[in-house]
């Protein structure tokens, strides 16, 4: 069996079919979350070499870059560089080198992805997987016999493929998909381009900044139907200065090889027309990889689209069956994949994971490059939301100015009444590199600790539920990188979260901390009553404050504040989380006339039930001897143990059983509380 990484058997807590990005993501996610892991690839090269990374890495994300890079340098040493005061020699073009950077970059990102399996424990495994009933996966190596492997977690990360045109069938000489135009030994003089998306005009502005002729064919009428209609105006000028021939509303209608190159017969509005080019790349999108990948009895539900239907979770129909990535609903974009995938291995683990599909950033690495995040305009009026715009012209930049790269425009959308941000939208100089983190929800309650929101995170978050996934939407940037990006625009983000860092009105006891998660916690029975606020502060510590009364007959109060130290207890499998800490209480023995109080020392344990996440089963115990004991007390207990449902993410209802009692001196115990109880808790 081909294999890349620790060896393993047939038997993995979680198998991955698929080693893109959200493929290899998720799969060195669920390997450091303490799982079984094995990842099946079945992407080759031109040469048959196997590799990881799938499209992303091989063919797509990583080489395009190298290419968009190497050609933007090119052309500024033909046409900026001598406004600068820099004389050099008219620059050649050595593509054979360039294309050898490009292949370089590749191998050392392919193969480090083999080293990541290594170092995390991950199995890696070239060839063929093929989803059977039972979450068992038939595993084809490449050239080998099939093998049976099972797991009791399989997710599906297929990506996709190249959409092919049945008037432009892929020939691989002079009709060739995006790969192909990134393996071209030479420049063509004349290339078409059929579709100005993503794709298109990246690999469009590559090969015309080498020197070709490029025209580019869109179907729709409309440019980048997809980014704001302001931001879309403004590049298709900015294009068209340099030389991209973009014709829409042209509908390509049939091709034909000839021994110069292609002809391509398209239609428009004026009639029909030919374009002769010597390479014809096909843009028109990508197809889900679901062929030859699911047994008819797996259960696996496909859309009329053939992609992987899935919910919120990526849950296939099938349980213990996960989809991420190109394979799933949303955009074909990487980090989404990564996200979705880090997300799956979290939720597997028993953890909070959560992808906030609404703030996913998009980006054209053309120049000028084109970033949005949220909503457009368009969006919004459809909608019918009040917006209102501001627009900064990159002109009126002095470091654009100094760059010679003042074209393009900053533009944000907020509600007209609230000021929230819905919409962010950029073409101009290093859009891209611009450090955006889009938050989906209120400022003050930013997670300050490790979480698993991002795949960057050291350690995932052990709060429950994590605030990345609680609480009302109400997106804010919470970072922006300092440059090109007006100062007006990180002042009124900046206004934006002070008004929720006022109104947050924790009590004096939390004063000084930074908040995170909340939690007011309500349970009774017919004897007595207890309510309990909680937050969580610096990622893991929490503190409580709570008072209990008793009127079942020895009316007592207790009032009492906790300090708890919290963490994993058991990481991977077992879902326990566990705090450690100290909790003092003040007793009030009403009926006896007498008071105290007391130093508890003890902790709190909680365990979701496997397979039934819902479920958790909660427990917490504190206990003072004499020694820590003062007033009129002598000994202190308080302990609860109960069964817990969550409704939502946010609410929890539960039933259980609790003794919170104490010693006085000269006198009986005083049971504050005994026996049943129920009460419900609310997270925000």
């Amino acid at each position: 069996m081909a294999r890349a990484g620790a060896p393993g058997g047939s038997k993995y807590d979680v198998i991955v079919i698929g080693g893109g990005p959200a493929g290899y993501v998720g799969a060195i996610r669920a390997a450091q979350n303490g799982l079984r892991v094995a990842c099946i690839d079945a992407w080759q090269n031109r040469d048959g070499a196997s590799a990881f990374g799938g499209t992303c890495l091989n063919a797509g994300c990583i080489p395009s870059k190298a290419l968009l890079e190497s050609s933007e340098l090119f052309h500024r040493a033909a046409h900026e560089f001598a406004s600068h005061g820099i004389r050099v020699p008219r620059p050649e073009l050595d593509l054979a080198a360039m294309q050898a950077r490009k292949a370089g970059i590749v191998r050392q990102f392919t193969g480090g992805i083999q080293g990541l399996f290594k170092a995390n424990g991950v199995t890696g495994l070239f060839g063929r997987g093929h989803l059977l009933p039972g979450n068992r996966v038939r595993f084809t190596p490449h050239g080998g016999e099939p093998e049976l492997l099972a797991a009791e977690h399989v997710v599906l990360a297929t990506g996709s493929s190249p959409i092919e045109l049945p008037f432009a069938p892929f020939d691989g000489e002079t009709i060739i998909d995006s790969w192909g135009a990134l393996e071209l030994a030479a420049v063509p003089a004349r290339l078409g381009v059929i579709g100005a998306g993503v794709i298109g005009l990246e690999l469009g502005s590559v090969w015309n900044r080498l020197g070709a002729k490029v025209t580019v064919l869109e179907a729709l009428d409309r440019f980048l139907p997809m980014a704001d209609g302001q931001v879309a105006k403004d590049a298709q000028r900015q294009f068209k200065k340099q030389g991209l021939d973009i014709r829409l509303g042209a509908r390509v209608t049939a091709t034909e090889r000839t021994a110069t190159g292609v002809t391509v017969r398209y239609e428009d509005d004026r009639g029909q027309h030919t374009l002769e080019v010597d390479k014809l790349v096909v843009a028109v999108g990508r197809r889900p990889n679901t062929r030859d990948l699911l047994d008819p009895l797996a259960g696996v539900k496909l859309s009329d689209r053939g992609q992987i239907e899935v919910d919120d979770d990526c849950r296939t129909s099938a349980p213990n069956v996960w989809a991420v990535g190109d394979v799933v609903r949303g955009p074909m974009l990487a980090h989404k994949g990564s996200e979705e995938g880090v997300m799956v291995a979290d939720l597997i683990a028993g953890r909070h994971g959560h992808v906030n599909y609404a703030v996913i950033p998009s980006v054209i690495y053309t120049t000028p490059e084109i970033a949005w995040v949220g909503q457009t305009e368009e969006q919004l009026k459809a909608a019918k939301v009040a917006c209102k715009s501001g627009t900064f012209n990159f002109a009126a930049s002095g470091r654009a100015k100094a760059m010679e790269q003042a074209a393009g425009h900053v533009k944000v959308l907020a509600d007209a009444a609230t000021d929230r941000i819905l919409g962010v939208h950029i073409v101009g100089p290093m859009a891209a590199r611009r450090s955006w983190r889009w938050s989906s929800r209120p400022a003050p309650r930013t997670c300050s600790a490790p979480c698993t929101r991002t795949r960057h995170s050291p350690r995932p978050c052990t709060r429950r539920p994590c605030p990345w996934t609680a609480g009302p939407s109400t997106p804010s940037i919470t970072r922006a990188n300092s440059g090109i990006i007006p100062a007006l625009l990180r002042r009124e983000c900046a206004m934006r979260i002070r008004p929720g860092l006022a109104r947050l009105g924790l009590p004096l006891l939390f004063a000084s901390a930074t908040a995170g998660a909340h939690e007011i916690d309500l349970s009774f029975n017919d004897d007595a009553f207890r309510v309990t606020y909680a937050t969580v502060v610096q990622g893991n510590l929490r503190l409580d404050a709570g008072w209990l009364s008793d009127d079942g007959g020895q009316e007592g109060d207790l009032v009492h504040g906790s300090f708890l130290v919290t963490g994993d207890a058991a990481p991977g499998r077992q879902k326990v989380t566990a705090g450690v800490g100290v909790r003092l209480a003040y007793l009030d023995g009403d009926g006896r006339d007498q008071d105290g109080y007391a130093l508890g020392i003890g902790g709190s344990l909680r365990w979701i039930v496997p397979r039934y996440d819902r479920f958790a089963v909660t427990g917490e115990y504190f206990w003072a001897p004499d020694v820590l004991a003062g007033g009129d007390a002598e000994k202190y207990v308080d302990g609860t143990l109960r069964l817990n449902y969550s409704v939502t993410r946010q609410a929890e209802v539960y039933a259980g059983v609790r003794y919170v009692g104490a010693e006085f001196e000269d006198q009986p115990s005083l049971h504050f509380d005994t026996g049943m109880h129920a009460g419900l808790s609310l997270r925000f």
